[in-house]
C-alpha cells in the first residue's frame, strides 16, 4: 500500500487498521521556511514595505474575498500597517477561533487538536516568515476562543476546550510562532450580564417563544450538525428543569447564537480591548467588514476544529469525521498514543 504523507510526517510501522507515525517539529518549521523562500520570489516585487505586507494579506494563497471589503476597511488596514512598518511594531492580527474540538461527537474522533490544527499553525507560520523578510518584527496573531461565550448555543465539554487550548499553545511554542488563544469572555466584558437578559427573556418566559421554534433555518441547521444534543437536553431536564424538544433546543441555541454575536458586535469590544489592531475572520464571513483568512487548504471541507485532519495526495487538511468512516482512510498515532489525523490510501 503506497501513502502520499508530508515531509514531517514519518510513518514508523503499518499495522492492519491504523498506523505509527512520528511527527518532527523541526522539519516542519524547515519545511515552513523552504516554502517561505519560494513565495518570497513570488510577492516580493518593486513595491514598499506596506504595499508589499498588504498583497500577501489579500492573495488568494492566506485569504478569500478580499475583493469585497469595503474601501473605508482597506484604507483603515492599511494604515494601520504603515503605523507598524514606521515604529518597527508586530502586525497584530485578531480573530475568532481554535474554539476548541466540535462539541458533536460525531464530527471528530478526538477531543485534542490534530494535524488540522498543526496545519494551521504552519501556514501562520509561513505567513510571519514572508512578513518579516521586509518587516523585521513580523506578526502577533490572537485567536479569541469562543466556545467559552457560547456553550448554550453548542454545549461544548469546558475541560475539554481547555486541554484543546493547551496543546495548540504547546505546538505554537515549538513553531516559534508569536500566537496567543483568549477567551472571548475576556473581550467581550458584557458577557454575564448578555447571558442573564438572554436566559431571563427566552429560557423563563418559554411558553411565549415555543411557538416560533417550528421552522429550521439554515443557521439552526448548523448549529444542530456540530451540537452536543446529550448535553443540552441534560442542560434543559436538570438545570432549567423545563421540558424541550430536540427542536425547541436547535432554536434557542440558533437565537443564542444570533444575540450574542449582535451583542458582541454592537459593544464594540474588540477596538474597546486590543485597540490599534487588524481585526480578521477564519471564515468568509462579512467579507465586506474585515479581512477573512484563508487558514487551511482550499480542499478543506469543515474548519480543524469541526472535523478531523487529513493527508490525501500530499495535501493536508480537514473534513468531517463521518467522512473518514465511509472512506478508505488509516488512523495516525505516535507512540504515545496521539491521534493525529488520517491518511486517506487507496
Amino acid at each position: 500500500m503506497e501513502y502520499t504523507v508530508s515531509s514531517y510526517i514519518a510513518i514508523l510501522c503499518e499495522y492492519t487498521d491504523w498506523i505509527k507515525c512520528e511527527i518532527d517539529f523541526n522539519k516542519a518549521v524547515k519545511e515552513c521556511y523552504e516554502k517561505s523562500t519560494y513565495l518570497i520570489s513570488i510577492y516580493n516585487r518593486k513595491q514598499s514595505v506596506q504595499d508589499y505586507i498588504w498583497n500577501i494579506f489579500t492573495s488568494s494563497r492566506y485569504s478569500v474575498y478580499a475583493s469585497h471589503m469595503r474601501e473605508s476597511i482597506v484604507e483603515k488596514n492599511k494604515m494601520y500597517i504603515d503605523e507598524c512598518v514606521r515604529f518597527c511594531q508586530p502586525i497584530h492580527i485578531v480573530l475568532a477561533g481554535f474554539p476548541g474540538k466540535c462539541a458533536n461527537e460525531e464530527k471528530v474522533y478526538s477531543r485534542m487538536p490534530d494535524i488540522g490544527e498543526l496545519e494551521i499553525l504552519l501556514n501562520l507560520k509561513q505567513l510571519d516568515n514572508l512578513i518579516q523578510y521586509r518587516h523585521s518584527a513580523g506578526l502577533q496573531i490572537t485567536f479569541m476562543s469562543d466556545y467559552y461565550a457560547l456553550e448554550k448555543a453548542f454545549f461544548p465539554n469546558r475541560s475539554f476546550v481547555e486541554s484543546y487550548i493547551d496543546q495548540i499553545r504547546k505546538w505554537k511554542d515549538a513553531l516559534g510562532l508569536n500566537l496567543d488563544i483568549i477567551p472571548i469572555t475576556r473581550v467581550y466584558e458584557s458577557y454575564e450580564e448578555f447571558d442573564m437578559t438572554f436566559t431571563k427573556h427566552y429560557l423563563k418566559d418559554w411558553n411565549s417563544q415555543i411557538e416560533k421554534s417550528k421552522a429550521e433555518s439554515k443557521l439552526q441547521k448548523s448549529i444542530k450538525d456540530n451540537m452536543n444534543i446529550k448535553k443540552a437536553r441534560e442542560y434543559f431536564k436538570n438545570i432549567m428543569q423545563i421540558k424541550v424538544s430536540d427542536q425547541d433546543i436547535c432554536y434557542l441555541a440558533e437565537k443564542y447564537y444570533e444575540e450574542f454575536w449582535k451583542a458582541f458586535s454592537e459593544s464594540r469590544s474588540v477596538s474597546n480591548y486590543f485597540h490599534r489592531i487588524l481585526y480578521a475572520s477564519p471564515v468568509a464571513y462579512h467579507p465586506d467588514r474585515r479581512l477573512c483568512m484563508r487558514l487551511q487548504s482550499r480542499h478543506a471541507r469543515v474548519a480543524a476544529w469541526n472535523g478531523v485532519g487529513i493527508i490525501k495526495n500530499a495535501k493536508v487538511y480537514s473534513v468531517d469525521q463521518r467522512t473518514c468512516n465511509k472512506e478508505k482512510y488509516k488512523p495516525i498515532y505516535d507512540e504515545t498514543g496521539y491521534f493525529w489525523g488520517y491518511v486517506y490510501y487507496s
